[in-house]
């Protein structure tokens, strides 16, 4: 690999990059609302502790809301009740993560037509990244939130049911805190890079046309 080569592989990346990173500082409303309604679906799916739940774009910011509701009761015998519950969470590292992976496509060579053919497959893969980084975000926050300020406001009855349920809500939280761990070690990360790179592998792979690749220099 000359450098010539890896010169224009960096000078792809960074034409793509630089000028999408900006946009997205100035103006993350569009971003945001392209990952709002696949934040809400994640979380939705993967998250049972709020019913209604609902996520919305606000500034910099996406906002969670919805219902927390417990299958836990309360000393006195009572269900506990449901109480609304609002999270916000900045917007700009999914949003970046996103950027990066649409980066990281054009540093392959290919052809125009052979672009075009794996733009949504890759437009597709990095707002999945973005949306579930800050899915596991707003989960995190959200049962930090619950089990440690909303919960303990209510006296509960020491029965084996909520013990069982308080187990499950423990179980669930260290599994969020491990994979946000994972996320911010790098693993975010290396999912972008995937993300941007699957189009190119789903070319290289399908019967839809041969990837060009670049010729060595002679001599």
């Amino acid at each position: 690999m000359n450098p010539r080569f890896v010169g224009g592989m960096l000078a792809r990346l960074l034409m793509v990059f630089i000028p999408l990173g900006l946009l997205v500082h100035a103006y993350p409303q569009p971003g945001q609302r392209v990952l709002a309604p696949l934040v809400q679906l994640i979380t939705r799916l993967t998250f049972p502790y709020v019913e209604g739940l609902q996520v919305a774009s606000d500034g910099s910011h996406l906002v969670m809301t919805g219902q927390i509701k417990l299958e836990l009761t309360q000393a006195d015998g009572s269900p506990l009740p449901a109480l609304p519950g609002t999270w916000r969470k900045y917007s700009g590292p999914s949003l970046h993560l996103l950027i990066l992976a649409l980066a990281l496509s054009a540093v392959p060579v290919l052809s125009g037509r052979q672009r075009l053919k794996a733009l949504p497959l890759t437009l597709m893969a990095a707002a999945l990244v973005g949306a579930y980084h800050l899915s596991v975000e707003m989960q995190e926050s959200a049962l930090r939130y619950i089990g440690y300020q909303w919960l303990p406001t209510f006296p509960m009855a020491p029965t084996e049911a909520n013990q069982l349920y308080f187990q499950g809500m423990e179980t669930r939280f260290r599994a969020v805190t491990w994979i946000k761990s994972f996320n911010d070690a790098g693993g975010a990360l290396f999912l972008a890079v995937l993300a941007g790179l699957i189009g190119y592998a789903w070319v290289s792979r399908s019967g839809g046309g041969k990837v060009t690749h670049p010729q060595s220099p002679a001599g």
